[in-house]
């Protein structure tokens, strides 16, 4: 019994002996990677601040920029609204090369065009402000029947914003354009008609669209031409209008020639048509209007 418990208790030693430095070399090892993670997890750490922190400051600068941006428009539109009060002679006075008996009002619309501007959706341009060049063109995109208002803010190699209107004689009852009275009165405007804005107009013209099975209203339209150009190279419009606009007199010449008609007065393309890149509007002369934005530029 004693050589039994004698063994027992050897046993129980080299028990003792080998087991427990393992627990205590597995738990340094633990440890030592803990360490390592909790390290690497730091590192992380300074990384996503330092991120955040450059954030915050672009985050201050655009904030600063908008605000300073805010600042001189509003002091533009009390200044605007300021000579917009005064007597002609006296507009005439601040503003030296302006001859216009009228100057007063064409300042009042600016005004007015600025305080609009302000509740548009608004781009960060990066490059040299003094190169962005407002242009404005009339164009015929779509028929004899109207005529389209293309304008855009550009820098000589990409268009910046755009925006598309149309003009048309619509009926008496719609909202016309400015001295649309004075202009029937005279006789250039017959009688029971207006010429007026599309966009003005958009709910009378657009349930006028339904009626040809139009599906999307005509401001909608417009827009989604203006988003597809917005930000695009003046090279890539014109290699779009190259490959895809057909003039008026090109598609009257074909149709001719095919022995068929003008089909320019449809408002919007088959559903069975493929959709091409302007995938927002479904106006059949979608690429008339980009050449108007396009002609817009010179």
């Amino acid at each position: 019994m004693g050589r039994r418990t004698w063994i027992r208790a050897l046993a129980l030693a080299a028990a003792l002996a080998v087991g427990v430095p393992a627990p205590a070399y597995g738990t340094k090892q633990d440890v030592e990677e803990a360490k390592k993670k909790a390290g690497s997890l730091e590192e992380e750490k300074k990384k996503v601040e330092t991120v955040l922190k450059e954030l915050e400051g672009l985050k201050s600068d655009a904030a600063a920029y908008v605000k300073k941006l805010d600042g001189e428009l509003e002091s533009l539109n009390q200044e605007l609204e300021e000579l917009a009060g005064k007597t002609s002679e006296e507009v005439l006075d601040a503003i030296s090369s302006a001859t216009l008996v009228d100057a007063p009002g064409y300042l009042g619309v600016i005004a007015d065009a600025a305080k609009a501007a302000k509740e548009s959706k608004s781009v960060v341009y990066e490059g040299d402000r003094d190169n962005l060049l407002l242009n404005a063109e009339t164009f015929a995109a779509h028929g004899d029947k109207c005529f389209t208002l293309a304008a855009t803010l550009n820098d000589g190699e990409n268009v910046i914003l755009s925006y598309l209107d149309e003009f048309q004689f619509l009926d008496g009852e719609q909202e016309g354009v400015p001295n649309s009275d004075a202009f029937t009165e005279a006789g250039a405007v017959l009688d029971g008609k207006v010429l007026a804005s599309k966009r003005v107009n958009n709910e009378f013209y657009s349930e006028n669209m339904k009626s040809a099975g139009a599906t999307m209203e005509i401001a909608a339209n417009y827009d989604a031409i203006q988003e597809f150009v917005n930000g695009k190279t003046l090279m890539e419009l014109e290699e779009l209008v190259a490959a895809n606009y057909v003039s008026e007199e090109e598609e009257t010449e074909a149709a001719a020639e095919e022995g068929g008609a003008d089909d320019r007065t449809a408002l919007e393309e088959s559903e069975s048509e493929e959709v091409d890149a302007i995938s927002g509007s479904t106006l059949v002369d979608k690429w008339g209007y980009v050449a108007a934005i396009l002609n817009s530029i010179g």
